[in-house]
């Protein structure tokens, strides 16, 4: 290609999109401030991308929050969703755990200062991907 041919071809890419009619759409996921798993199977705040079916909590959409999970005898699915968080030199917990028999599975925690507090308590965690956190487990109890 000549040089002719490369400023007229980033000329008229330019040009689309400057009008608008190629536009690059970025992605992000969904961001709730602390979502809560209550002890009564309530989730706060409503409306957030978890789905109840019996005594699974399926996640349905990547997410940017914290996860408190209050109640016990519930699996928390996270279906491959991420919970991506704000870096390991924050001092913040993708998942705590207050209650009891709690299994979570199928999550990908990124950049937490640790990935799940409170896997004691008969609580299970499986199926997991942990990547980029100061710590994956936080095992003291309150």
């Amino acid at each position: 290609m000549n040089m002719s041919k490369g400023f007229a071809t980033l000329f008229v890419l330019i040009f689309l999109l400057a009008s608008g009619i190629i536009a690059f759409q970025t992605v992000n996921a969904e961001s709730f401030t602390g979502i809560i798993i209550k002890a009564d199977g309530s989730v706060t705040p409503s409306g957030v991308p978890i789905q109840m079916e019996g005594n699974i909590y399926r996640i349905t959409a990547d997410l940017n929050s914290s996860i408190t999970v209050e109640r016990g005898n519930i699996v928390l699915d996270g279906a491959n969703h991420t919970l991506q968080g704000p870096g390991t030199n924050q001092n913040a917990i993708a998942i705590t755990l207050r209650g009891s028999n709690v299994t979570v599975e199928n999550l990908h925690v990124n950049s937490w200062k640790a990935g799940v507090y409170g896997a004691f308590n008969n609580n299970t965690i499986t199926r997991n991907v942990f990547m980029s956190n100061y710590q994956s487990h936080r095992n003291i109890r309150r």
